[in-house]
Order: structure tokens, then C-alpha cells, then sequence
């Protein structure tokens, strides 16, 4: 997935879903406190704020596997 197609589908609120073989990783954006992407990582909500290269590293070092619902 292109930069410019993730963070707009992420921007219209979308929760994206990506998958390996070990993994489920959920992101979203969230305007609480603030604009900044979230990250749900097997069922468990990351305090993390994550920026969009981050999630494109996360992607990427994963190996994740954008699942369409």
C-alpha cells in the first residue's frame, strides 16, 4: 500500500487491518488529545502515538498483509 493511500484512508477515520502469521495489527486516527494514529496490536490498545513512518516500518518489518473486510 502506497503512503498517500494509507494515511488518507486512515484520515477518513478508517480502521485499517494487517495481518502475518503470528500477528493482528489494527490502526486508526484518533482526534482525542490531539491528531495522532493508533495502534491495536492483537487485541491490546498501545499507548503509542505513531506516526505515519512509523507505521509504514511497522508494516514493512512485520511483513504485515493489508486484510480487506
Amino acid at each position: 500500500m502506497e503512503r498517500q493511500e494509507l494515511e488518507n484512508r486512515l484520515r477518513n477515520f478508517e480502521t485499517l487491518c494487517f495481518v502475518n502469521e503470528t500477528d493482528v495489527f489494527e490502526f486508526m486516527f484518533s482526534r482525542i488529545n490531539g491528531s495522532l494514529f493508533r495502534v491495536i496490536r492483537n487485541g491490546s490498545f498501545r499507548p503509542n502515538r505513531l506516526t505515519l513512518l512509523e507505521i509504514m516500518q511497522l508494516i514493512e518489518l512485520h511483513n504485515l498483509q493489508l486484510e480487506e473486510l
